[in-house]
């Protein structure tokens, strides 16, 4: 039997979040999981919660054993601690424009920074991505009309470039 790990995971969809336990080869980065996920159908998770925005009143997480969600429908992902995969960027920093950048996706916003080649334009750089996830360094998270709902910070995330609106700051 091969060895797995354990990564904490966050899933956005419209009006939803949720997270909990993926559980990987221990030899395939969750990164790469994320970025090489085109044939992913559904996405799993074990001691799972889930908040669901549309219902109203408090913001309680339902639990799960066990969730599995349409990886289609995700809009956006972010690792959880305490085992946060760094995410290399330093070969993209040199000769590199740092754009401070609002995501929008469903009722998020995702306000963050993203670096890409200081010979492309954004337009040029949103044309070229091959990958179905833009990310997004120094994150932070907002829902769009619930203020009860933390920001939550994360170093990265990964945002779904079909499901995106982007505003440069």
């Amino acid at each position: 039997m091969e060895e797995q790990k354990i990564s904490k995971i966050m899933l956005y969809q419209e009006s939803q979040i949720f997270w909990g336990d993926l559980i990987l080869n221990a030899n395939i980065s969750p990164i790469h999981y994320i970025h090489n996920s085109q044939s992913l159908t559904f996405i799993s998770l074990l001691n799972a919660k889930l908040i669901n925005f549309k219902r109203g009143g408090e913001l309680k997480p339902v639990s799960y054993s066990e969730l599995h969600i349409p990886f289609q429908k995700v809009l956006a992902v972010h690792f959880l601690p305490p085992n946060i995969e760094k995410y290399d960027t330093s070969s993209d920093v040199k000769k590199s424009n740092n754009f401070q950048i609002d995501i929008t996706v469903g009722d998020f916003i995702f306000r963050g920074n993203l670096i890409f080649s200081n010979q492309l334009s954004m337009i040029q750089y949103i044309k070229m991505q091959s990958s179905k996830f833009l990310t997004l360094s120094d994150v932070r998270i907002i829902h769009q009309t619930r203020k009860d709902f933390n920001k939550i910070a994360t170093p990265y995330a990964f945002i779904n470039m079909s499901e995106a609106i982007i505003g440069l700051h």
